[in-house]
């Protein structure tokens, strides 16, 4: 970026066909200065926000007023953040990154201030961060990232396993690379082809827990509440 006259250009591979050949293309983005300055300012509001959690409004974003903390939030290397920001099919990343689809009648789904619950088989939410080709902004989740999500269940299924959350390939299989689920024995199992579960966890309706699928170079990992499988 050029200061002074605010001058922003971008150069990036664009594929030429089905020959698997790239071409360099350089694009003019001065336009979208203004466009790219609201939303590192939203990323700064948002971040400081979240470190406080606090009750009175952080800048432009009241973090504990929506719902969106209880308590102090790390965000070193935070890219994405889904809260109670929802509408129609569509779960809107507060870092305006990637946003994720809901799939599932409207009544089988329940905005509540911090998520949404659902209801039933069919019903559930995907976040396609590795889903937009070239382009794709979170292209270092190829090699490792960090998800943590905070998930209550209400209701003993009659069987199971039953899938809770998981990451998966984006091929033509779906192929799952590692998750957790949970049984009828009330038992949160890994999910993956190298984990034993010789050390499962138990859970209990209507129970607040932290679930964190951790993937790096070298391994991949399942925290429930701190406690974790490694694969």
């Amino acid at each position: 970026m050029q200061s002074g006259n605010e001058k922003l250009s971008v150069l990036y591979e664009n594929k030429k066909g089905g020959d698997g050949s790239y071409n360099l293309v350089a694009v003019h983005l001065t336009e979208k200065v203004e466009r790219i300055k609201e939303v590192v300012k939203k990323w700064k509001d948002l971040d400081s926000a979240l470190q406080s959690c606090s009750s009175v409004s952080s800048g432009t974003v009241d973090t504990r007023g929506k719902g969106m903390c209880n308590g102090r939030v790390p965000t070193e290397r935070l890219v994405g953040f889904l809260s109670g920001n929802f509408s129609e099919n569509e779960w809107r990343d507060e870092y305006l990154g990637v946003n994720a689809i809901v799939h599932g009648s409207a009544e089988k789904r329940r905005r509540v201030p911090n998520g949404l619950t659902f209801k039933g088989s069919g019903a559930w939410a995907e976040w396609r961060v590795g889903d937009m080709g070239q382009t794709v902004p979170y292209y270092f989740a190829n090699s490792m990232f960090t998800l943590v999500a905070t998930v209550s269940i209400h209701e003993v299924p009659k069987k199971g396993p039953i899938p809770l959350i998981g990451v998966r390939m984006n091929d033509t299989s779906s192929t799952v690379l590692f998750g957790l689920s949970y049984t009828h024995e009330k038992k949160l199992l890994a999910i993956g082809d190298n984990f034993s579960n010789e050390d499962d966890f138990e859970w209990e309706p209507n129970t607040t827990y932290q679930v964190v699928l951790r993937m790096t170079d070298e391994k991949w990992t399942v925290f429930v509440d701190a406690d974790d499988i490694e694969c």
